[in-house]
């Protein structure tokens, strides 16, 4: 069985397959290949996990990673494409925070973008970190609670 951050990755590439924009090009981790054929896209992954004990007997930890969604497009209008990606990443999990029961809650907290190039050859990316919380029993991280 699998970490449960790497259940909580799959589980929001899963709900974020399919938004109109991005459809099936939704990417998991941070190793892949940004091709022009595949854009626009998504990338997911997770950068810091905070711990913290909710309960002694059992022992049950809340954990809260910094999930991030990358949205990468490009062409002329590229702030336009990035700020609708956002908003479909955006409702899709507000109208699920639990992420089909794997979370507790999950929070946008921040959105930045950046853009480079000139005129039809831009290209840029919307990064939106959530602050997605589950639990786990201490010693079995592969469990979600």
């Amino acid at each position: 069985m699998s970490h449960a951050r790497t259940q909580v990755r799959d589980a929001v590439a899963a709900a974020l397959t399919g938004l109109i924009t991005t459809g099936a090009n939704v990417y998991v981790n941070r190793a892949h290949l940004l091709e022009s054929a595949k854009l626009p896209c998504l990338s997911i992954h997770v950068r810091n996990d905070a711990t913290r004990r909710i309960s002694e007997t059992p022992i049950e930890q809340e954990r809260t990673v910094e999930l991030v969604v990358e949205a990468h497009a490009n062409g002329g209008s590229v702030d336009d494409t990035l700020d609708t990606i956002c908003a479909e990443v955006e409702t899709a999990i507000g109208s699920d925070v639990t992420v089909g029961g794997k979370l507790i809650d999950c929070v946008l907290d921040s959105t930045s973008i950046a853009v480079t190039g000139e005129g039809s050859k831009l290209s840029g990316q919307a990064e939106m970190q959530f602050n997605a919380t589950y639990a786990v029993r201490e010693g079995a991280p592969e469990v979600l609670l």
